[in-house]
């Protein structure tokens, strides 16, 4: 499930005037379409500030690109409750962090500074989150009433009540086993740029992995007219999905972008071992740190050989050199768990299915690396060659590629309670050559969403033109 790490800030340090103007926009917002518009709104009421715009696009559901309401603005307009259903956005954007707070202080007042050396400890399972967006979470907290100040520390608020059961019932093994509600969409950075193509989920926990943006052309240049006659029809649905599919044969793709740490197949050739020790240091890394953190952390530790050092065992921690302590911690937990499964590289070779190797990465690093990391590893292993392309790594399907999948009648629901393989199967009936990635680059290319103007005019059938 999603786990925000990254929460925006707000002027000033009335945080309940901040959430109240917030909410007070979000429900305003239902006719707004576009970025500027809603971000001029923003800026007219003092909650606006630059540095923090991938911060508050992330938790809003909201690209610079957007060209229909946010999602999260339609919610809260249409709910009995506004400001419950942006305290239950603060649950559902990180829920461990939610649980980690609330349990801290459901046993004793805490300082913000306590809180934060408790969340970056290695007793915290959830993902790494900066000092700054941290603040940024306990400062919305305190404006939603989820706590509130007991002198210089905090405690729990009012809305804090509500989440007493989810709190105490939540197991974060089952969160990562269970919930495979894919992750919020990648949101572009104030500067201009093209929006992000793909997001990929992993078996048990989503991971995102973002293709280069390619301007696709747009689908409705050459209209294939799908009659409904006031219903969806498996004629129509499989007429609507062999023009998707054209359509996307037809498109330029963009090559995957090369990994961030630099793993080349001849690495692996030369010393499997060493490289898969390698990539499992950059998962935890990623994991703990996020990407920006663990690229400068992971490049850190591969100056003057030091991963080299760590993993053949020949060198001297109070030797090294000014790095991230953090970052040696890890790779050396990393070392330990690899020592102690030494032929891991070639039981990995002697796996035929995607489950098989999941377990065998999990099985080295037990304990020590979430899901979404076991997933990482073998997506990267695979992109390297070092894994037979041909060996399917099971994905569950990303909630935007559902959604495009139910407004094209093909599933019942979009959400997390249907069954993944009912959703897996119509991909595999409907859209056997372009999968995931045909249906998201359609949706982007064709701007298809819920609500959309084009209902009058689209010639794909699509549950939007019988409403």
């Amino acid at each position: 499930m999603p786990q925000i790490v990254e929460f925006p800030q707000f002027p000033g340090s009335d945080h309940r005037r901040n959430m109240q103007e917030l909410l007070s926009i979000l429900q305003g917002s239902v006719d707004v379409s576009d970025y500027v518009t809603f971000r001029k709104r923003l800026k007219d009421n003092n909650l606006y500030i630059k540095e923090s715009a991938v911060g508050l696009q992330k938790f809003l559901q909201i690209s610079s690109k957007m060209k229909s309401p946010s999602p999260l603005a339609l919610e809260i307009a249409s709910a009995e409750a506004p400001e419950q259903a942006l305290v239950q956005r603060m649950w559902d954007a990180n829920p461990p962090l939610f649980v980690a707070i609330f349990r801290c202080l459901q046993e004793r007042v805490h300082s913000r500074d306590e809180l934060f050396s408790i969340i970056d400890s290695s007793a915290y399972r959830g993902k790494g989150i900066s000092r700054q967006s941290l603040q940024a979470w306990l400062d919305m907290s305190l404006g939603l009433e989820i706590t509130k100040k007991v002198g210089i520390s905090l405690g729990l608020g009012a809305a804090a009540e509500a989440f007493t059961d989810l709190a105490e019932a939540f197991d974060y093994d089952e969160f990562c086993e269970e919930d495979i509600q894919p992750q919020e969409t990648e949101v572009a950075p104030e500067i201009e740029s093209t929006p992000k193509a793909a997001i990929v989920a992993t078996a048990s926990v989503e991971q995102e992995v973002l293709l280069p943006a390619v301007n696709y052309s747009s689908p409705h240049e050459a209209p294939k007219p799908v009659a409904t006659m006031g219903k969806l029809t498996n004629e129509s649905k499989l007429t609507t999905a062999k023009a998707i599919l054209q359509w996307w044969a037809e498109q330029e793709k963009a090559a995957a972008p090369k990994n961030q740490f630099g793993f080349e197949y001849e690495s692996w050739m030369e010393s499997p071992s060493e490289t898969f020790y390698r990539i499992g240091v950059a998962a935890m890394l990623l994991q703990r740190q996020g990407e920006s953190k663990a690229t400068e952390t992971f490049g850190e530790l591969s100056k003057n050989n030091l991963l080299s050092g760590i993993f053949h065992g020949d060198m001297s921690m109070s030797e090294t050199p000014q790095v991230d302590t953090g970052g040696l911690f890890m790779a050396s937990v990393i070392a330990q768990r690899c020592a102690a499964n030494s032929e891991v590289a070639i039981d990995l070779e002697k796996q035929s299915t995607g489950q098989e190797i999941l377990a065998e990465i999990s099985k080295v690093f037990e304990g020590c690396l979430n899901a979404e990391s076991v997933m990482w590893i073998a997506e990267t292993l695979q992109s390297l060659g070092a894994l037979a392309q041909t060996i399917a790594i099971p994905k569950p399907v990303p909630r935007e590629v559902r959604d495009t999948l139910f407004r094209l009648g093909h599933i019942s629901s979009p959400y997390t309670d249907i069954e993944q393989i009912a959703v897996q199967a119509a991909v595999s009936k409907f859209f056997p050559t372009g999968g995931t990635d045909a249906l998201n680059a359609f949706a982007q290319a064709a701007q298809c969403t819920y609500q959309c103007g084009r209902s009058d005019t689209c010639g794909f059938g699509c549950k939007e033109r019988l409403r």
